[in-house]
C-alpha cells in the first residue's frame, strides 16, 4: 500500500508524525511524505519526501489557488492507496488538491483548533468559518474520514453539521516514544532548593504564555524556578511580542531554553520538576505527555484537549482558563501534599496505558485497513 502524508513542515513531521510513519513502514506500507523540507536533505529507508513550500501562515487566495494546482499536479503524477493530511492548511491544500479522486480514501486530522477557534476578532470568525465550510465539502467525499484528537473539538463540527458522526472517529493525539520519553524516579519535592516549573510550546497567546509569564512575576521571591522551551512564533498572529517576551526575561527565576529541538526535550524534562500548561484550547498537547512520560506531575488548564491529559488529584490538577490564582493554589497544592512521588509514577502509568506511540499507530493503521 502507497500512502502520502501532507504536513506543513519537516520539522513539524519529525516531532509529531515521524512515529507514526515509521509504524506504516514496518507495516511494509509505502510513504511519501510532502512537506516544507526548509533546504534540509533527509533520506530514511522506506519513507521519500518531497519539498513543498506550504505557507502555513499565508491565508493569501491567489497563492493558494497556485499552491493547490502545484500540489494537484504532484497526486497525479504518482499513484497513491491513501492520503493523510495532517494539519489545518495541509487538509485545506490536500483536500482541494485531491477533490476529484473520489476512489482514494483520505484521513483529515483535526489536530486542534486554535487562534480561529478562540479569538473573538472578525478577522478570526471569518478564518474559523473558511475553515468549517472547507471541512464541510470535504466531508461530500465518500471516502473521507476526519480524526479527531479530542471529543470537544468533534462535538463542535458536528454542532455545525460540518460532517455526520459515522465519517468521524477520535484518536487521542499521536502518542509518545517511551523508549526515549523514559521514567525518571523522582523524590518529594525538597523545598530547600528552587522547585522547577516546565512550559513547552510555540510563544503564542493562546498557549497561555502571558498567564506562566504572570504567575513567574507573581511568585518572584518563592522557591519556584520558570522554564520556558519553544518557539517565537513571529509568522501567527497570535504570538506574543518579542519585546514583551524579552522584557520578562530580565526576571532572575524565569529561565528561557529557547527554540530547543525534538531531540533535546527528554534532558529538559528530566531536569525539571513540575509541567504547566495554561493553554485556551489544545488538540491533545504531545508535550504534557511526554513530560508525564518522564514523570512530571501535570497542571493544566481545565480547557478541550487539556482535560483528558489530567486525572485530577491522580496525576496532575486542572485549574480554571486564565485564572492566576488557581494556577498558584495548584502549585501550592501539589508541594504541600507531600505526595509528588505519587503523581510523578501515576504520570507515567496514565501514559503508559493510554497513549503509548505504538498504540496510537495501532488505531491509524485499523482505520486504514477498515477503508
Amino acid at each position: 500500500m502507497k500512502i502520502l502524508i501532507i504536513v506543513n513542515s519537516f520539522e513539524f513531521f519529525m516531532s509529531h508524525r515521524h512515529s507514526l510513519a515509521t509504524a506504516f513502514v514496518k507495516k511494509n506500507y509505502e510513504v511519501t511524505v510532502i512537506t516544507d523540507m526548509g533546504g534540509k536533505f533527509f533520506a530514511e529507508p522506506g519513507i521519500s519526501f518531497i519539498d513543498f513550500a506550504i505557507d502555513r501562515g499565508s491565508i493569501n487566495p491567489f497563492n493558494l489557488i497556485l499552491k493547490t494546482l502545484r500540489l494537484r499536479r504532484l497526486l497525479l503524477n504518482c499513484s497513491y492507496d491513501f492520503y493523510y493530511f495532517a494539519s489545518h492548511k495541509s487538509n485545506v491544500l490536500g483536500g482541494l488538491a485531491s477533490f476529484f479522486q473520489f476512489k482514494v480514501p483520505t484521513i483529515f486530522s483535526i489536530s486542534g483548533l486554535g487562534y480561529a477557534f478562540i479569538d473573538p476578532s472578525l478577522k478570526a470568525r471569518l478564518i474559523k468559518l473558511m475553515i468549517l465550510l472547507f471541512y464541510a465539502i470535504f466531508a461530500k467525499q465518500s471516502k473521507s474520514s476526519f480524526v479527531f484528537q479530542n471529543n470537544d473539538d468533534l462535538k463542535l463540527f458536528l454542532k455545525h453539521r460540518v460532517l455526520l458522526k459515522k465519517q468521524s472517529t477520535i484518536i487521542p493525539g499521536m502518542g509518545v516514544d517511551l523508549e526515549k520519553f523514559q521514567f525518571q524516579q523522582r523524590e518529594i519535592i525538597n523545598t530547600e532548593i528552587p522547585i522547577k516549573v516546565l512550559f513547552v510550546g510555540r510563544l503564542l497567546i493562546d498557549k497561555g504564555i502571558k498567564e506562566f509569564i504572570a504567575l513567574a512575576s507573581t511568585l518572584k521571591d518563592s522557591n519556584f524556578e520558570f522554564h520556558i522551551a519553544g518557539k517565537l512564533d513571529l509568522e501567527n498572529p497570535n504570538a506574543i511580542h518579542s519585546d514583551d517576551f524579552t522584557q520578562c526575561l530580565n526576571e532572575p527565576n524565569i529561565i528561557y531554553h529557547g527554540h530547543t529541538q525534538f531531540e533535546e526535550m527528554g534532558e529538559i524534562y528530566r531536569a525539571t520538576d513540575i509541567f504547566l500548561l495554561p493553554s485556551y484550547r489544545e488538540g491533545f498537547p504531545k508535550a504534557a505527555l511526554e513530560a508525564a512520560a518522564t514523570g512530571q506531575p501535570l497542571l493544566m488548564s481545565d480547557v478541550p484537549g487539556c482535560r483528558d491529559c489530567v486525572v485530577d488529584g491522580f496525576n496532575g490538577f486542572l485549574f480554571k482558563k486564565g485564572s492566576i490564582e488557581e494556577m498558584e493554589l495548584c502549585l501550592g497544592k501539589l508541594v504541600a501534599l507531600n505526595n509528588y512521588e505519587n503523581f510523578s509514577k501515576n504520570s507515567r502509568q496514565f501514559v503508559e496505558e493510554n497513549f503509548s506511540a505504538s498504540y496510537i499507530a495501532n488505531q491509524y493503521i485499523n482505520l486504514i485497513q477498515s477503508n
